[in-house]
């Protein structure tokens, strides 16, 4: 009998140790996806950051354009033309150039903020099948 009761405790203890482990699968499982889910969230909430700025500087190009139209009707004479287009081609160069800095920090944040919960994902993972 003491063969079959120790056969039993050693069955047992694999069951438990089983289930333990099956646990902490589960867990590790749901803690993943729960970062993944909320690196998720956060790339859409920079999407629409990025997409609303995105759309701020259109207006703002197309508020200059409008503009500067304004003020080539009213022209009188060639050198007043060149003048008037010469200052609208160096601030739309000016603010292009901005809006591009700008629209690569906003991607790079973008980037970042909707990586660092899947890198965490990775390392929780890692973890789990150590």
């Amino acid at each position: 009998m003491d063969a079959v009761t120790s056969a039993r405790k050693l069955a047992d203890k694999g069951t438990v140790g089983a289930g333990k482990t099956i646990d902490e699968a589960a867990e590790t499982g749901r803690e993943a996806a729960h970062r993944a889910e909320n690196g998720s969230w956060r790339g859409a909430e920079g999407l629409i950051d990025y997409n609303r700025r995105l759309l701020e500087m259109a207006q703002a190009n197309v508020d200059a354009a409008f503009e500067y139209a304004q003020d080539v009707v009213g022209v009188r004479s060639m050198s007043e033309f060149v003048e008037i287009s010469t200052q609208y081609a160096r601030n739309q160069s000016a603010a292009m150039t901005e809006q591009a800095r700008d629209l690569a920090t906003r991607a790079q944040k973008l980037a970042a903020d909707t990586a660092q919960p899947l890198a965490g994902v990775t390392s929780l993972l890692k973890q789990a099948s150590t």
